[in-house]
Order: C-alpha cells, then sequence, then structure tokens
C-alpha cells in the first residue's frame, strides 16, 4: 500500500449523497451518510446541501511528509427530478509550518452535475476539477495535482440490512474514469495521451455513522475513514 488517507466530514444539512435523498428511516426521516469515497470525486448535488470536510493524509504525491486540505461544497440542482449539481472549494494547503511547503491558501474551484437513474437507486456524476485554481509557488501550478481533470463517475448502494448504518449494512461502489491528476505519472508525461484511467472506491460501515473507505484514485492505493 504506497499510502492511507483520513476523512473526516461535518455535514450541515439534511441531505448527503443521491441516497439520501430517497431513503428514510422507519421515523420518515432523510438518511446521512458518511463519505463513500476518499479522493475521489462524488458529490450529491442537491439544493440546500452544505458539506465541509478536512483531510488528512500520510503523504501527498508531491512528497512524503503528512498534509492536509479542506473543502466546502454547495449542491445546487435536484438530481432526483432534472439534474443535480455543485461546486467544490477546496484549500489544498492549511498551513507552511508542515507538509507541503509554500502552499498555504492555494486552492480551486470544482464543478459537477448529476442524474439519478434506475429507481434513484444509481448516481451517474460528470465535472471537471480545478477548473479554476489560485496560489503556491510558480513552479507548482503546472503539476499534474493541479492540473484541470475531467471525470465521469457512477455509484451503487448494496444494502444488506433494514438498520441502515449499523455495521457492513450496505457496500458502497464508486466507479469511474477521468485525466488530469486521476492519471498515473507515466502515463500523463505521454505526449499526446488524452486518455482516461479509471479510479474506483470501496465503502462500509464499521460503526455508526463511520465508514471505512479503500479506493484507487488512479495513481495510488487509499485506505481511510470517514465520520460525521
Amino acid at each position: 500500500m504506497k499510502s492511507i488517507h483520513v476523512i473526516f466530514l461535518a455535514l450541515l444539512s439534511n441531505v448527503v449523497f443521491a441516497q439520501g435523498v430517497v431513503q428514510k428511516n422507519s421515523d420518515n426521516k432523510r438518511l446521512i451518510y458518511p463519505s463513500f469515497t476518499l479522493q475521489n470525486p462524488l458529490s450529491p448535488g442537491t439544493l440546500g446541501t452544505i458539506i465541509l470536510a478536512g483531510v488528512v493524509q500520510e503523504k501527498t504525491r508531491l512528497g512524503n511528509k503528512p498534509d492536509g486540505s479542506a473543502e466546502l461544497y454547495l449542491g445546487l440542482g435536484k438530481p432526483e427530478n432534472l439534474v443535480g449539481a455543485g461546486v467544490t472549494l477546496r484549500i489544498y494547503g492549511l498551513t507552511n509550518s508542515m507538509g507541503e511547503q509554500d502552499n498555504a491558501g492555494k486552492g480551486s474551484l470544482n464543478f459537477h452535475i448529476n442524474r439519478l437513474l434506475f429507481s434513484e437507486k444509481l448516481l451517474v456524476d460528470v465535472g471537471i476539477e480545478n477548473a479554476v485554481s489560485w496560489g503556491g509557488p510558480e513552479g507548482s501550478r503546472s503539476y499534474i495535482t493541479y492540473k484541470p481533470s475531467t471525470y465521469v463517475a457512477a455509484n451503487y448502494l448494496f444494502s444488506f440490512s433494514s438498520k441502515t448504518g449499523e455495521p457492513f449494512s450496505y457496500l458502497s461502489l464508486t466507479a469511474g474514469a477521468g485525466n488530469g491528476y486521476f492519471k498515473q505519472d507515466g502515463h500523463s508525461k505521454k505526449p499526446g495521451n488524452n486518455s482516461f484511467d479509471p479510479f474506483f472506491s470501496l465503502a462500509t460501515p464499521v460503526i455508526k455513522t463511520t465508514n471505512l473507505i479503500a479506493e484507487w484514485n488512479g495513481y495510488d492505493v487509499g485506505l481511510g475513514v470517514s465520520s460525521i
């Protein structure tokens, strides 16, 4: 295993991820799930959704030091009726005292649209990461991590128990492909190579409100947890 990523999410709305829109518990309340991915893109697209996330990881793609980042997501659409949409503000550098140097305040804006299909069980998502970026050393701006990166992804949630959130009560599968930072370093350096590299994530609850996540993000293996 090349890296270990740990992610924590604070959810500030009553909807998160597509399945939360349509699944309800015995009290007729919408369900809120921890994140189903670590670095791979997957967002709800539902109007009124606000997600504040902090990420701590064992190393970055640029080096071998621990680092962290933060994200703020706003949902803007209705994926169950027409089309979902959202925008993410991502701050790559929280401090220059540890982790990657000279990147405090470096960030980007990401955009996506999505749609629920097949009785609202499948979420299909298309987006662009690093559509707008700023900050950081001049020489780092052309590095693959910060390049505009387009992707297409899909998520399906397999339920094994009516008690959602109990250990191993569901399995989330996310799969997709993207270019830019989703590509392996060797592939990205080949002239004229504009192909998409695959990525995927698996997530299941290990305790209530906490998912264990394993993923391939296109260039590295990650293992982590998400908790709300």
